[in-house]
């Protein structure tokens, strides 16, 4: 087991397939580089990998269905990239795994489209749910009501339409997570365009 530490290194080229055979490997940080190119669908192999941190790239292309392969994944920051394309519903995958913590995932700034998948509703050790300016359309999922664990949910600048279900909205308050303080803290979405009695940041 190991980590694989190079952010904030001024590199360049794209990020190899080989990066598949990095199956040992516990964390991967390469944000804040100037990758470009696709991610390789090989990280799919990354079954013990916990925390993937390929942010402030140049990244570009789909996210890999693969992604949910990764089955120890407890930490996942790809954003500001330009990746486009859905958002796949694979993305939760790691949360039916029993050694899965999936507790941050950052994909804000890119260039996604389509909807917010309902499966990660699933995602019951979600904390951090970031998907702010890219492109995304629909209503907000209900299912989203489901982790009681959430501490911010920010997604503010895309298309989405309709009203912050309630079930989101009740995870402002205490009472709903046993009188912790987990309850939700933040929560942004773009207020002309989608009905939120709960929400901290109006875009």
């Amino acid at each position: 087991m190991f980590l694989f530490l190079l952010a904030n290194n001024r590199l360049t080229g794209s990020i190899p397939s080989d990066i598949g055979q990095m199956s040992y490997a516990l964390g991967i940080a390469l944000a804040q580089n100037y990758l470009s190119g696709t991610l390789p669908s090989e990280i799919g192999n990354l079954s013990q990998m916990y925390g993937f941190l390929v942010g402030d790239n140049n990244l570009t292309g789909t996210i890999p269905s693969e992604i949910g392969q990764m089955n120890s994944l407890g930490f996942l920051s790809i954003y500001s990239n330009s990746f486009s394309g859905s958002l796949p519903s694979e993305i939760a995958a790691p949360c039916n795994s029993i050694i899965s913590l999936l507790g941050g995932v950052y994909i804000g700034y890119n260039s996604l489209t389509g909807s917010i998948p309902s499966e990660l509703g699933r995602c019951s050790f979600l904390e951090q749910l970031q998907l702010r300016y890219n492109s995304l359309s629909g209503t907000i999922p209900d299912e989203l009501g489901k982790l009681n664990r959430l501490k911010t949910l920010f997604l503010e600048g895309n298309d989405l339409t309709g009203t912050m279900p309630d079930s989101v909205c009740a995870l402002r308050q205490n009472d709903n997570v046993g009188g912790s303080s987990q309850a939700l803290e933040g929560v942004g979405i773009d207020c002309d365009e989608v009905e939120c009695d709960c929400c901290t940041v109006c875009a």
